[in-house]
Formats: structure tokens, C-alpha cells, sequence
């Protein structure tokens, strides 16, 4: 209707309209789902989570040390969470839906500013629980090689409303940005990371589809050797017991997934 957001008369204020648009793909397939159900995937992070960074006059503190100058940038590096779990297959992880824009290698942005991406890894337990996994969200710890602070530039999503999950499964996780000296910065607006502190991003998982104790117990002991479930994650969503070489205890499995009934 016009005057929503979606249909915003000039000149309203609208920010960040990508972020609005690929949000719409889990509306429709929400619509989609109560038509044909088992025919669509969960939600997942659906909106790009982008990383923008600067370090300038009137854009980041000044450095502390006498005579210094920070080196001056602007950078923009593509990245994002996981997908929505399918009716028949795991989603997709760091991968973006609907916009298709791949991820920007961390060397890139490395090369041509004095940020450093200290760790970039899938993020454990993010992928919402099901018969089938959503997407595994990322994790990033970025800082700056040089003796200043830098400025963060936020417009991230899926931090209040997590990607639901669709016959049974369960949501992912909720996006997170955060310092590693302990604050929680907010997902949206310009933001200062202090000299020599650490910006933390945390990306959504996508939900999951299907009942979550219905899932392969092999699959899920195999998910937490390679550090993408937690053995207790996989005893408390997917009832899946563990011995202490983490293989399979299918007599402990049957009595946990019997019990949860």
C-alpha cells in the first residue's frame, strides 16, 4: 500500500532499501508455505550483513600517539549469514539469498587498508535445528594494524527477529556485533572501535525444517567433530547422546529421543 515502507512516497526517508527488498523473499515464501507446505525453505538472514569501515577527519578518533597519521579509508567487504534450511537439504552457510553477491576475500580488503581480519570462521550452533540444518552464520574479529581506532559503519538485520524455522525446526541464530573488550554495539549507525580493540561480527544462521529429533544421529556426530554443532546442542535439540570419543551412542540416542516424545 502506498505510504508503507514498502511503497514510500517522495520524499519520505527510507535507508538502506536493499536491505528491505531481500528481506521480501521470506514474506513470499512465508504466503508460499501456507499454500503448498514442504515446498519452500526456513527463513535465513535474507539481508546482506556488509562491513563498512573508516578511518578519517570527522569519521574515527584521532590516534593518541604524538605525530602519527592514521592512514585515511573507506571500505565496504560483502559478507553474510546462513540460509534457510530446504525441505529436503541442509542450508546454505555464509551464503547470500536472495541477492546471489559473493563474499569479498579478506586479502582484498587487507591489501588496500591497514585492517587485519583476524579470524573468519563458520559460527558454532548458529544453524537453526531440524530434520534438515539451516545455514551456518560467520564470525569475523577485525582490527587495524596501525596505532588507530576506526569507525564502523552499521546497518546489520536479523539482531531482534531471528530467521524462523518451517515444519517443526527451529530458528537461527540472532546476529550479534559486539567488542572483544566486552561492549555491544548496536546493528545500526556509525560506531567507534577504540585503538587496539577488536570488532567482533556475529552473522545469523538460517532456520531450520522438519522435527530437529528426526535428523541422522551419525550426521550430527559428524557436525560436531568438524565444530558446527556443540555436543550440547546436540543433545538438547537433536537428542543425540555422545560417548567421550564423540561417536554415536545409539542406545542412549533411543532412550533421549524416546523420553523427548
Amino acid at each position: 500500500p502506498e505510504g508503507s515502507i514498502l511503497n514510500a512516497p517522495y520524499p519520505a526517508a527510507v535507508y538502506a532499501r536493499s536491505t528491505i527488498g531481500q528481506m521480501l523473499p521470506d514474506v513470499v515464501f512465508g504466503c508460499f508455505d501456507r499454500l503448498l507446505p514442504g515446498r519452500v525453505p526456513a527463513e535465513g538472514t535474507s539481508c546482506l550483513w556488509n562491513i563498512r569501515l573508516g578511518v578519517g577527519h570527522g569519521i574515527s578518533a584521532r590516534p593518541s600517539r604524538q605525530g602519527f597519521k592514521a592512514t585515511s579509508f573507506q571500505v565496504t567487504s560483502f559478507h553474510s549469514g546462513g540460509t534457510g534450511a530446504r525441505p529436503t537439504k541442509d542450508g546454505l552457510s555464509a551464503t547470500p539469498f536472495p541477492s546471489g553477491v559473493k563474499n569479498v576475500p579478506v586479502e582484498i580488503t587487507e591489501a588496500i587498508t591497514p585492517i587485519v581480519v583476524w579470524r573468519k570462521e563458520y559460527r558454532i550452533d548458529s544453524g537453526g535445528p531440524g530434520l534438515w540444518r539451516g545455514g551456518l552464520g560467520q564470525v569475523m574479529e577485525i582490527g587495524n594494524r596501525e596505532p588507530a581506532g576506526f569507525a564502523l559503519f552499521a546497518s546489520f538485520d536479523r539482531t531482534i527477529f531471528a530467521p524462523r524455522g518451517r515444519g517443526g525446526g527451529g530458528p537461527g541464530a540472532l546476529g550479534r556485533v559486539r567488542l572483544l573488550s566486552g561492549a555491544l554495539l548496536n546493528p545500526k549507525g556509525r560506531q567507534s572501535v577504540p585503538e587496539g580493540d577488536v570488532l567482533i561480527v556475529e552473522m545469523p544462521g538460517g532456520g531450520g525444517y522438519g522435527d530437529p529429533k528426526a535428523r541422522d544421529p551419525a550426521l550430527v556426530a559428524s557436525e560436531v567433530a568438524a565444530g558446527l554443532v556443540s555436543r550440547q546442542e546436540a543433545e538438547r535439540q537433536y537428542a543425540v547422546a555422545l560417548d567421550a570419543e564423540g561417536r554415536v551412542d545409539h542406545k542412549g540416542t533411543e532412550e533421549r529421543r524416546r523420553g523427548s516424545q
